[in-house]
């Protein structure tokens, strides 16, 4: 995985009668990162122009069934556990009631149902230009979650504060936190919070032609495999980031 790009997504731009030369321009992220980077609604700007994500790469001989699963996720520790949706939609997926790693109870109702881009997105470009101070939107940021089945080290290793923990070959799955309209027909995608109820109608991104293709509720999720560092403060004082804001994860000082 470290020597050669594998599991890595695009964001294609040479569909549509507005794509113009940016079909040269080749623009890939690890799909890890790029279901919040080029997940539907969020920008790009490259070439000077701003480029919207509108959708999924949906190959004709792909159906989406075969890349969608349902995921459930402990919010105590972080455990995940995920299986593909059956090809009968009257199969209920049998998931646990309480985290295999913690214990946590938990609802198998809550599952999350999302969608593995393995093929990329497809991006809509503005004619106009970007502008020098132009920030890119992004509709969602993402959350990582570590299955108990993965090779997790036990050997906990001290030095003086701080215990670490190094696993090999950990399994992880990271998750959009936004929610999402998609069509199964061509692909076409739009965040849930600007568009509560699915549309009637909408186009299809690659051929910018009307699509009758039926709306359903979706996230975008990646499982991937690589070696994690746990870190472990060995001290019963208070920690949080400088800036006092309790969800900042940014850098940490005692407050003891």
């Amino acid at each position: 995985k470290y020597g050669f790009p594998v599991d890595v997504a695009t964001l294609a731009t040479s569909f549509g009668s507005t794509s113009g030369d940016f079909g040269k321009i080749e623009l890939s992220r690890d799909l890890s990162l790029a279901i919040s980077e080029y997940s539907p609604g969020s920008e790009v700007v490259a070439g000077g122009k701003i480029l919207t994500s509108a959708g999924v790469v949906k190959p004709a001989n792909i159906n989406f069934g075969s890349l969608t699963y349902k995921a459930l996720t402990c919010d105590s520790c972080g455990w995940f556990i995920h299986k593909r949706l059956p090809d009968d939609a009257s199969v209920n997926l049998d998931f646990p009631s309480n985290c295999e790693s913690c214990g946590f109870p938990l609802n198998p109702s809550s599952a999350i149902k999302f969608l593995q881009p393995k093929f990329g997105f497809v991006a809509k470009v503005d004619t106009k230009s970007a502008g020098s101070k132009s920030k890119p939107r992004k509709v969602a940021p993402i959350k990582t979650f570590a299955s108990s089945t993965s090779i997790l080290g036990d050997k906990w290793e001290k030095r003086g504060k701080l215990s670490y923990s190094i696993s090999q070959d950990a399994k992880l799955l990271t998750l959009s936190t936004g929610m999402f309209w998609l069509c199964g027909t061509c692909g076409y995608s739009t965040p849930l919070t600007g568009s509560p109820r699915a549309a009637a109608s909408h186009q299809d991104p690659r051929r910018e032609q009307p699509c009758s293709g039926v709306l359903s509720r979706i996230t975008y999720g990646h499982e991937y495999m690589t070696d994690v560092i746990r870190l472990q403060l060995n001290s019963s004082a208070r920690y949080s980031c400088s800036c006092e804001e309790p969800d900042c994860q940014g850098p940490l000082e005692s407050l003891a």
